[in-house]
């Protein structure tokens, strides 16, 4: 153990030692390469300026002496009054080869054939395009259709032209031609000059330029290609467009290159722009821009700051072994009282707070140990207390989130968190009145559970914005039916202020739906009502002397069969509408319950059957009738009108036996249901799809206690789902002769005894019709 330690203090020693030179061989690597990257990229950069420079004046030199050969009075006197008639050939206007050979001809190829290493040919022509002198013999008279002369006339405007590279008849030479305007008098042009130099010179300035050993200038374009360069011939060899994009700036410049494209990866390189690139129009240079870049190996480049390193290293190798050997002699001496606290540190981690150190040293390591001894007693003491408040707060926390659990799990409304996926992360068991489970729904998202996907995007809608919402919403049951909620979203905020996710709280609204249902359909009906009764009483007064009238006509002898026939068409057709008038007026005026407190069912289910018989036998109807006799008779505080509901059967008999062929099947059941929860639908009306549906007309006044159970089916042709939903709407039939008050007024008679009624049908198989009445109803009319 005790090797262990001092191997762990030497080590600690060594590398107490070793960071320090560690941190000073990086600091000098790092700064000694920004500051020599800085340094050289400074020289390149100046050096390329420089360069440039050097083109640009070798060009502004060539230029000068180009207008200076041309500016004299003589050149301009032949410009403006050019000898002897033009010579048409060939279709071009140009001038006789004699006139070439005047004496300004000779001197012109007397100062060429002086600078024949400089120049290949010099040009004159006048603003016509015809050549006036040249230094050498030419072909072709007429340059006017030539591109630097376009550009150098400028339209009359004159301005300067310098063409790209080009090889000459001698393929091994490059030439460059510059053509500038002559200007005479009130600087007007007057025609245009040129030179075809050889560019020896212009790859001088380039060649010329040395940095240590692989150091050098390049010259280059805008598409990459290296035009002067000691390494490569002129246009053989392209730059990376990494490399093209860090030099084309418009101003001088250094960067670090991946590749230089002489093979050097990081390498330094200094870039300038050749100005006169940018002052010509865009056709001189064979519309691209020159730029100088200057490059070296970066092996030489950062060799000075390589072989710093490597001494700076040499002299850390020697420190580091002189730090060993005084490592090793101090952790002799210090090891027996660190592995006493090692050892004091282990059996205090291991909780024996009572153990105490004793080391003399007479140093800082005996100090420590009686900070640790002092340490342990607090900690001890610390620790004794903290077990009574994490007690404390265990058994607080516990019943807290108790509380809250309570809180959740038994409020009458759905509670459920969603993470920022609109997924579900917590429900309360209130969801399960729903018929799911929550395991089912944990992990789920929000739309799975809503009937329309619209609403969801718009509770989500709290996850992005933060903003409280309220929506109304239904929500599927397992089984499908759909129930309507208050849905209410708040974000849930983490502790950085950030949205974690969200609240809802769906409160079930699908009774006060119902009810606000109900409420709306009353007046509807009232006001309905009350139109109809006004139009009946204005149309019966004016319809009773139309029937007599016609009844007067029918009387007479003398009458054609055809106009009796009318007549009798017309009295049908008025008693029709007086049966309508009729049907309006009985559903309109106000109704009241005439019977004794309380009627038999079963007996009103007979006597209703007894008015329909004439009709079951001529169809030959089966009617199976499964009645409990034992019911208890309905109780009424009001009144409980066995006529009216024998009316009311007697209506749904009838509409049942229409609608079956002969040898149909009527079922009549009566039983009895427990006091239970409301059977009421969810929604009023609910519907089914397909075309099997049902639609619920009853109220809340059967909620609670017994009830009798009426069911009435037959085999007939069923009602379509579109219509159903109308049945019990006034003057909705289907029927040809029908008026449409029958079903509604059934409706009203169930309903004032305090009761309700479910239709259900299915087309081609049939109709059930489900009453329920309270045995004993304590609500009143009103």
């Amino acid at each position: 153990m005790k090797k262990g330690i001092q191997k762990k203090v030497v080590i600690f020693i060594l590398l107490v030692g070793i960071f320090p030179l560690i941190a000073g061989i990086t600091l000098t690597y790092f700064y000694g390469m920004i500051s020599l990257k800085n340094s050289i990229g400074t020289n390149f950069k100046e050096l390329a300026r420089e360069t440039a420079k050097g083109i640009d004046l070798m060009l502004n030199k060539e230029i000068d002496e180009l207008a200076a050969l041309f500016s004299s009075s003589e050149v301009k006197k032949l410009l403006n009054n050019p000898p002897g008639p033009p010579l048409v050939k060939g279709g071009e206007e140009g001038f006789s080869k004699e006139y070439l050979n005047s004496i300004t001809s000779e001197n012109l190829r007397s100062y060429a054939k002086y600078r024949s290493n400089e120049y290949y040919n010099i040009l004159l022509t006048d603003i016509k395009g015809r050549v006036v002198l040249s230094s050498t013999e030419v072909e072709n008279l007429y340059r006017g259709d030539e591109k630097w002369w376009k550009e150098a006339y400028n339209g009359g405007k004159g301005r300067r032209y310098i063409s790209d590279f080009y090889q000459g008849k001698d393929k091994n030479r490059y030439l460059l031609d510059i053509a500038i305007p002559v200007v005479g008098e009130n600087e007007r042009v007057i025609g245009i000059a040129k030179f075809s130099l050889f560019i020896d010179d212009f790859f001088n300035v380039i060649l010329d330029v040395k940095v240590g050993e692989t150091g050098h200038a390049n010259l280059i374009n805008s598409d990459g290609t290296i035009i002067a360069c000691p390494n490569f011939p002129p246009q053989t060899h392209n730059i990376t467009p990494d490399l093209l994009m860090k030099i084309m700036k418009p101003e001088t410049g250094w960067a670090i290159a991946e590749d230089d494209a002489h093979g050097g990866k990081g390498a330094i390189i200094g870039f300038s722009p050749i100005g006169y690139t940018f002052q010509l129009g865009s056709a001189s240079f064979g519309g691209k821009k020159w730029y100088v870049f200057i490059r070296q190996n970066p092996e030489e480049t950062f060799a000075p700051i390589y072989d710093l390193l490597f001494k700076i290293s040499f002299i850390g190798f020697i420190l580091i072994i002189s730090l060993s050997i005084v490592g090793m002699w101090a952790a002799r001496k210090m090891v027996k009282p660190i592995y006493l606290l090692q050892e004091g540190v282990g059996l205090i981690g291991q909780g024996n707070l009572d153990h105490r150190l004793d080391i003399r040293t007479g140093d800082e390591i005996e100090q420590l140990s009686e900070g640790f001894n002092q340490m342990a007693e607090k900690l001890k003491c610390y620790t004794e207390h903290l077990e009574d408040i994490v007690k404390y707060r265990t058994v607080e926390l516990k019943e807290t989130t108790d509380y809250l659990n309570n809180i959740m799990e038994t409020a009458d409304d759905i509670i459920c968190t969603l993470d920022m996926n609109g997924n579900f992360t917590f429900l309360n068991k209130k969801i399960t009145e729903l018929g799911f489970k929550r395991e089912d729904i944990i992990g789920n998202p929000l739309c799975s559970i809503l009937a329309e996907p619209d609403e969801c995007d718009d509770l989500l809608t709290t996850l992005q914005d933060g903003m409280k919402r309220s929506v109304e919403a239904g929500i599927k049951e397992k089984d499908g039916k759909i129930k309507n909620f208050l849905i209410n979203t708040s974000p849930l905020n983490g502790g950085n202020g950030k949205i974690t996710g969200m609240l809802c709280i769906a409160r079930d609204t699908t009774e006060q739906r119902r009810f606000e249902f109900q409420l709306i359909e009353a007046e509807r009906l009232a006001a309905m009502g009350q139109l109809s009764v006004s139009i009946a009483h204005d149309i019966r007064n004016p319809l009773s002397s139309v029937k007599m009238t016609i009844q007067e006509f029918c009387k007479r002898d003398n009458l054609s069969a055809n106009d009796r026939k009318r007549f009798n068409l017309a009295r049908e057709g008025v008693e029709l509408i007086e049966k309508i008038l009729k049907g309006v007026l009985d559903y309109a005026k106000p109704s009241s319950l005439k019977a004794g407190p309380s009627c038999n069912i079963n007996s009103v289910i007979k006597n209703s059957l007894k008015l329909v018989k004439h009709h079951i036998e001529c169809k030959k109807i089966h009617v199976i009738k499964e009645l409990d006799w034992d019911l208890p008779a309905i109780h009424c505080s009001m009144h409980c009108d066995s006529v009216k509901l024998s009316q009311a059967l007697l209506n749904i008999y009838l509409n049942s036996i229409q609608s079956m062929e002969s040898n149909g099947m009527l079922r009549i059941k009566t039983s009895l249901i427990p006091p239970s929860p409301p059977l009421t639908s969810p929604q009023s009306p609910h519907l089914e799809g397909g075309e099997r549906g049902g639609l619920k007309g009853g109220i809340g006044g059967i909620n609670g206690g017994e009830k009798i159970k009426i069911e009435i089916s037959d085999t007939g042709c069923g009602i379509r789902t579109e219509n159903l939903k109308h049945i019990f709407v006034p003057f909705f039939t289907t029927k040809s002769d029908g008026i449409g008050i029958g079903l509604t007024n059934v409706k009203r008679v169930i309903e004032e005894h305090k009761g309700s009624i479910d239709v259900s049908s299915e087309v081609g198989k049939g109709t059930a019709f489900t009453i329920l009445l309270p045995v004993k109803s304590n609500y009143s009319e009103g």
